[in-house]
């Protein structure tokens, strides 16, 4: 599991809050250095890396006057595609749940395929290790 801190700045608020639409680009930008890892890992012929969905659940406000950490791990690692799912949290509350459908594509055949043996084994040392299922953590907050 990864995690990394955001600090809300004063162009990000309304009203002392961050509106919804910031969350999704702090979890793009959390997801990056899993996608650039990845990138050393995969030959020419496999690209991983393609959002298919996304989805967010937010359950708290987020204010602008303190750190949110937003965590990052695999809740699921399939055969061609896996759901990365995080979390982000600030003064020890669950604030935004997000999943996102990430796909391995042939980049020249322009379709899915399935993930190599060594990307799949670097995915699963990310898989969430929360201290609950991402299930249960997600029904409490909602």
């Amino acid at each position: 599991m990864f995690e990394q801190f955001f600090q809300p700045t004063q162009d990000q608020l309304i009203w002392g809050h961050i509106p919804s639409f910031v969350t999704p680009y702090w979890f793009h930008q959390a997801r990056s250095p899993i996608i650039e890892a990845t990138e050393s890992i995969c030959g020419d012929d496999e690209l991983f890396g393609a959002v298919r969905r996304t989805t967010f659940d937010y359950g708290a406000e987020i204010y602008g006057n303190e750190q949110v950490l937003v965590r990052t791990g695999f809740s699921y690692i399939g055969n061609s595609s896996c759901i990365c799912y995080q979390q982000a949290w600030q003064s020890g509350r669950l604030a935004v749940v997000g999943e996102t459908l990430i796909v391995t594509i042939d980049p020249l055949k322009k379709m899915k395929r399935a993930m190599s043996p060594e990307l799949v084994g670097f995915l699963n040392q990310h898989l969430w290790n929360g201290d609950e299922s991402v299930k249960e953590k997600t029904e409490k907050m909602l």
